[in-house]
């Protein structure tokens, strides 16, 4: 059963020609109560934006020359392609939003 349908049925029986057996179940009434202060919770977060000022980006550089075929090198640059994640993270943590490992 949906959400709207249950809270729908649920106003319905309250307010109803039989609301006189449901109102002595003050479950129904707090379940009901609970539902709203969540859906006004919903409703405040999805209306919250969140800016969040990324870090530096890097570039890829040729190595020291003697390796200069193998080996490259991550350099900070400002709009560089490459993000850090260990960077990324921490900016999102200072923003407030936390951050999930994936296993």
């Amino acid at each position: 059963m949906k959400i709207e349908k249950a809270k729908t049925e649920l106003q319905a029986a309250t307010s109803g020609p039989g609301a006189i057996y449901w109102c002595y179940t003050p479950a129904i009434s707090t379940v009901l109560a609970a539902l709203k202060r969540a859906e006004r919770r919903v409703a405040e977060l999805e209306a919250r934006t969140l800016t969040v000022k990324l870090p530096q980006g890097y570039v890829i550089r040729a190595g020291h020359p003697i390796n200069e075929g193998e080996r490259h090198v991550m350099v900070p640059k400002d709009g560089g392609d490459w993000l850090s994640s260990f960077d990324v993270e921490h900016a999102l943590l200072v923003a407030g939003v936390s951050v999930e490992e994936k296993d």
